[in-house]
């Protein structure tokens, strides 16, 4: 813990002097993604299409993925510890606005970044006024759609509006989650840094922070390591919430990466897959301190 320590405050993120939230359970809760290769060589891109996607309907859903639904059925401490990251985004203090975009990303692949993002948009969706936006961003290796037993039939999605393929209206779905909404990644682009980059994407985020007040907007993005296109998301959207898996990123690496965004800009910190009470201070944020230990296991992403 001590040299994470040193490397987030040395970037500028400075360790609260009270005690941090601290996530108990029984049991571990493993992480939903399954590891896998982000070599672009891996996808095979076609030009077909499917059909547009209703989105006053929800889509053909099958079951979650079962280890986020052990979350989302539960009223433990890990359920809880969401909530209470949900509470410092609509809550800030010294009169901060709401961070209304919201990035979720990590150092390296494996990490557990995209059941950090399931999980707080359905916090966020659950209150009882606000309504949550998921936009699968990691164009190399989406993974929403699936954890979120959504049809893997439907694949067009962001890549296809950057693209100008597509309009916005015909790629939001609905999904089982009252007032939770999925802009899927489409079809794997062959150039997918390009296109996050663009001018038509820094104008999909402040159209989608600008249509509803009530919307809260989580970015499900490719690892800062992995995706050179991420960095430039992080400085279009209000705040990031960095997933740092046990073991997966050194203290340069961070020290480095909090730096390039900014610590102004980071909402917090989770830390994911560390053995219980290993931290005596686990989170770090400019709202105050929070921890969540969600869940260990072999395959995080």
């Amino acid at each position: 813990m001590g040299n994470i320590a040193d490397a987030l405050k040395k970037a500028g993120v400075e360790l609260p002097d009270h005690a941090p939230v601290e996530v108990r359970r029984d049991d571990e809760v493993v992480a939903a993604e399954e590891p896998s290769s982000y070599q672009e060589s891996t996808y095979t891109v076609t030009n077909k299409r499917a059909p547009a996607v209703d989105a006053s309907q929800p889509l053909q859903s099958g079951p979650w993925n079962e280890r986020i639904q052990m979350v989302l059925d539960s009223v433990g401490p890990v359920a809880e510890s969401f909530k209470v990251l949900r509470s410092k985004i609509l809550f800030p203090k010294d009169g901060k606005a709401r961070p209304r975009t919201i990035m979720i990303s990590s150092s390296s692949p494996e990490e557990g970044k995209s059941f950090v993002s399931i999980n707080l948009a359905v916090a966020i969706a659950r209150g009882l006024d606000q309504h949550a936006l998921l936009v699968d961003c990691d164009l190399r290796r989406p993974s929403l759609l699936g954890l979120l037993g959504m049809g893997a039939e439907y694949t067009r999605g962001l890549a296809e509006y950057l693209q100008g393929d597509s309009e916005l209206a015909e790629l939001i779905c609905r999904t089982s989650v009252d007032k939770l909404s999925l802009l899927p990644s489409g079809t794997p682009p062959q150039n997918p840094a390009e296109l996050l980059t663009s001018v038509r994407m820094s104008r999909l985020v402040n159209e989608l922070s600008g249509r509803y007040s009530d919307r809260f907007i989580i970015f499900d993005s490719a690892p800062f390591q992995i995706a050179s296109e991420t960095m430039v998301l992080a400085k279009n959207v209000d705040g990031v919430v960095l997933v740092i898996g046990s073991g997966k990123s050194d203290k340069a690496r961070l020290r480095r990466m909090v730096e390039n965004i900014g610590p102004d800009k980071i909402l917090g910190i989770v830390f994911n897959g560390h053995k219980q009470g290993y931290f005596k201070k686990k989170m770090f944020d400019p709202y105050g301190s929070y921890y969540g230990k969600y869940y260990s296991s072999n395959a995080r992403k």
